[in-house]
């Protein structure tokens, strides 16, 4: 029935402004119309609208792939308006409620006896109105008038048999109504490949028909578990003409995918059942991962859909079954169109990743393709970021260790920070040095375009206030840098009252006693644990100003346009780079003594930060008999953490990260 283009969503629309989904079926459809030319896929957009009444509508018909005289490879067929679609609402609705009130007074007419009629015409002769009324008037609809028009039909017929008649000429009356409603000519006119009409032209229902039957699975991201009736829908095909075939079709998929053999018999009590079993073993004494993968597996198998629509595949799986089941869904997705949503990083990883898009709400919802190729061109993989990590976060903090990582995660919390509702991803580019290939012009104009905000977190280490402003400028305010003011991650955990309780539980798990270890003496054994690591950290200063990389200008040994030979431009080259190091050397014991003031200057107040914090936190632990292990244990001193003892340094550092 008309209209067609309009179909009722099954829950309300929330948006507060129209939204837009395209669909472009497949396995491909072909068709010819007038001269359009051939096309191989048919695509229909829906539109959303808020309204008192929230609805979707088929905005949208066209072919795609269509050649034309102009050459366009795209041909619109059918197009209905915002105002068209709420005309055609308001006329479904009334259509809708006068075919309610027919069927509602035709019902009464059956059920109302002859008996019944004479009580209920004498109560209304005699008083004007019938006790019955009331629970004839509950009997409809709410809002219908039937009840009424009944009641006014008993009272203008004389007899039964005219009454009758009249509540049939009645729904008559209401069956036209909602037939006008249907057929009569719209004020706000619809497109079509022709022009403008008045009508839904009968190509576009007959399309909208076929589209209608399609086929479609929806497995929501909580599927009821797999069981007694999959079970009996495997036995029943050992019975079926060509269903051993399908089974063994079956098996074999879940075989290859799973790993494990799957069979259905009758149960073994006496009871009118079947059962499944695994590998020999009752189904409902799996793990919750091969239940969910064979749910998935036997669904779309047994059901063979046009369309599937899975939400959150990866629901119980783990990380190697994720990828398994991704191979099925693309596998199967040559014969079944698949629409999957997911928060897996692992689906998004796996190459030739075609046709993804983001949803997001921001604050509306929205959806966006994603440019995979482009990801690819611009992001190296030796750089080791997963792709997921530029599509599916909305910041993105860029460290230079795990250990960091962790760190910064546990203390957020600490401070009235949630990264995961900022939903902030991070990336481990391995140390400093790596800073300039994963701040590449490519990477970074790929992420602004994204929209995706970006920090890099170093290290102090021995750089000086040169380099970082170096580092900030060839960002160029694309992306925040932060450089701790303190050596490196660990020195911010070098804090008595954590650290001592660190070192007793350390203590305790080893079975030794504890008693002895007070903060007071954690306190007095950092003073002493620095002082012994001032000298390697002058040395680690003089080691990064000295030692900087020598880097040969190949331009100068390629360049032939001198009339030198090959082998003395590459010997000119060694010589300039031996005289550079040279004067290296003889600036050594310059570069020592400076470093040594600027120490001394700072030592009194900041031992603690400029040491190298691992080294020193590993120090005070083995004096006593225990150690610190950085990949595992700076995590578990900034758990013991209180809110007040983290750096202000870190507490503004967290909040700028999801502001």
């Amino acid at each position: 029935g008309l209209p067609a283009s309009l179909q009722s969503p099954p829950t309300p629309h929330r948006h507060r402004r129209p939204t837009t989904h395209h669909q472009v079926d497949q396995p491909p459809w072909t068709a010819q119309l007038g001269g359009v030319g051939i096309a191989d896929r048919l695509k229909i957009e829906a539109t959303s609208i808020p309204n008192k009444i929230p609805f979707a509508f088929v905005s949208e018909i066209a072919l795609v792939g269509a050649i034309n005289a102009d050459g366009d490879q795209t041909r619109t067929l059918f197009t209905v308006s915002s105002e068209s679609a709420l005309e055609l609402l308001s006329r479904r609705l009334t259509g809708e409620r006068a075919n309610s009130q027919a069927s509602e007074l035709l019902a009464i007419g059956a059920r109302l006896d002859s008996e019944e009629y004479q009580l209920m015409k004498r109560e209304m002769d005699e008083r004007g109105r019938t006790s019955r009324g009331r629970y004839l008037r509950h009997s409809f609809t709410s809002g219908s008038q039937s009840g009424f028009e009944v009641e006014d039909a008993i009272r203008r017929s004389n007899s039964y048999v005219e009454f009758r008649r009249n509540l049939e000429a009645l729904a008559a009356s209401a069956e036209e109504a909602a037939r006008q409603a249907e057929v009569e000519p719209l004020q706000n006119l619809v497109g079509t490949f022709s022009g403008e009409a008045a009508v839904i032209p009968k190509y576009a229902l007959s399309i909208l028909e076929r589209v209608a039957k399609l086929r479609v699975l929806h497995l929501r991201d909580r599927r009821d578990p797999v069981g007694r009736e999959e079970a009996h829908r495997l036995l029943a095909l050992k019975t079926r003409r060509k269903g051993p075939e399908v089974l063994r079709n079956i098996q074999e998929t879940v075989q290859s995918l799973l790993g494990v053999s799957i069979d259905a018999f009758e149960s073994e009590h006496g009871e009118s059942r079947a059962e499944m079993d695994v590998d020999e073993i009752l189904v409902e004494m799996n793990g919750a991962g091969i239940r969910e993968a064979l749910r998935l597996v036997l669904d779309n198998e047994l059901g063979s859909p046009d369309l599937l629509l899975v939400e959150e595949p990866e629901v119980h799986l783990h990380p190697a079954l994720e990828v398994s089941m991704l191979r099925y869904l693309k596998a199967a997705s040559a014969r079944t169109q698949i629409f999957v949503t997911t928060h897996s990083t692992n689906f998004l990883d796996t190459s030739d990743m075609r046709n993804v898009y983001l949803t997001r709400r921001d604050p509306w919802v929205t959806v966006s393709l994603l440019d995979y190729e482009q990801a690819e061109i611009a992001v190296p993989e030796e750089l080791g970021i997963r792709l997921s990590s530029l599509f599916m976060y909305d910041r993105l903090v860029f460290v230079e260790g795990a250990s960091d990582e962790a760190v910064i995660r546990e203390l957020a919390p600490r401070v009235g920070v949630n990264l995961g509702q900022a939903n902030v991803g991070f990336v481990v580019m391995g140390s400093s040095r790596n800073f300039t290939h994963y701040a590449s012009r490519s990477t970074i104009g790929l992420l602004t375009k994204r929209r995706v905000s970006m920090s890099f977190i170093l290290d102090r280490d021995e750089s000086s206030d040169t380099d970082v402003a170096a580092l900030r400028a060839r960002l160029d305010g694309a992306a925040h840098v932060h450089v701790l003011q303190r050596r490196e991650m660990e020195n911010y955990l070098a804090i008595p009252r954590p650290l001592t309780e660190f070192i007793r539980e350390k203590r305790r798990l080893l079975g030794r006693d504890f008693s002895d270890v007070t903060e007071e003496l954690v306190t007095q054994r950092l003073t002493e644990c620095a002082d012994k690591l001032r000298q390697l950290a002058i040395e680690k200063r003089v080691i990064r100003a000295a030692c900087q990389p020598v880097f040969f200008d190949r331009e100068v040994i390629l360049d032939d346009s001198t009339g030198e030979s090959f082998s003395d431009r590459v010997a000119e080259e060694l010589r300039r780079q031996a005289e550079t190091l040279g004067a290296r050397a003889a600036e050594t014991e310059s570069l020592l003594k400076e470093e040594e003031k600027m120490i001394s200057r700072q030592w009194e107040g900041r031992r603690l930060d400029l040491v190298p914090g691992d080294e020193l936190l590993d120090s005070v632990c083995r004096e006593f008999g225990v150690r610190f292990k950085k990949r595992h244990d700076g995590v578990r001193i900034a758990g013991l953490m209180h809110a007040t003892e983290v750096p202000v340094e870190l507490t503004q550092l967290l909040r700028r990260l999801v502001a």
